[in-house]
């Protein structure tokens, strides 16, 4: 897994995957 795809993923779990998503798909 590269430096960015683990950054990316500590976004999501700090920021939370759901709301993420809620801003993308609103």
């Amino acid at each position: 897994m590269s430096a960015l795809t683990s950054q990316v993923l500590s976004f999501f779990q700090g920021e939370g995957l759901e709301a993420y998503v809620d801003i993308v798909v609103a």
